[in-house]
């Protein structure tokens, strides 16, 4: 069962007698309630219950017993919210309009973290606060960045292009980003394969 989170669930649940058992039955659930809870085999009751208030895959117990006989079956719920995250290189993201892009990650050196912030912030109109750990001259140097805003961290960026054997691991979290236009969505289909190698979490409306 597919529900949206704090959604009201009803399901029938059949209460089958095995072979010529005609007795009367009880049955128990380990989430909301079951009517009815005892008869005569066979019946049909109604089990409702409230979803989960946060997405994810839920099970839950029905028991049939009388006296020392038990019959047990579970059900499976699977909470969805409004919106699903989509995480992929950005060369594989096929935009869409309504889109929210939340962060880029995977940013290997100091050309890509710049370019990421200008171009792909520029066009969802959102300032970033930029996460990264570089090092060069063999380790020897070594810069770490946790969530400063770009523009602030400029001066810092700039001055470990020159470093010698820099590596780096950086990732932008965008702050109050835009959903994509139609438009905004067909300039960044053209200019993602200049970006290649970076992953974008992205956030897309259920329909």
């Amino acid at each position: 069962v597919e529900v949206k989170p704090n959604e009201h669930v009803e399901v029938k649940v059949y209460v089958e007698p095995v072979g010529d058992f005609r007795e009367e039955v009880g049955v128990e659930v380990n989430r909301g309630f079951i009517d009815p809870s005892r008869k005569t085999l066979p019946f049909e009751a109604i089990w409702r219950l409230k979803s989960e208030a946060t997405e994810g895959i839920y099970t839950y117990k029905v028991k049939a017993h009388h006296g020392k006989l038990s019959r047990e079956t579970t059900l499976t719920v699977k909470v969805l919210g409004e919106y699903e995250v989509i995480v992929r290189d950005l060369s594989d993201y096929e935009p869409m309009p309504g889109d929210v892009i939340e962060e880029a990650s995977n940013i290997e050196s100091i050309g890509t973290l710049q370019n990421i912030a200008e171009r792909l912030g520029g066009l969802i109109e959102a300032l970033s606060n930029v996460y990264m750990e570089a090092s060069g001259y063999e380790g020897k140097v070594q810069i770490t960045i946790n969530g400063v805003a770009m523009d602030d961290a400029k001066t810092i960026i700039d001055s470990v292009k020159s470093l010698k054997d820099l590596n780096v691991n950086a990732r932008l979290v965008f702050q109050n980003a835009r959903p994509l236009d139609e438009l905004k969505a067909r300039r960044l289909n053209a200019i993602k394969l200049f970006l290649t190698g970076v992953k974008v979490r992205v956030r897309r409306k259920r329909t």
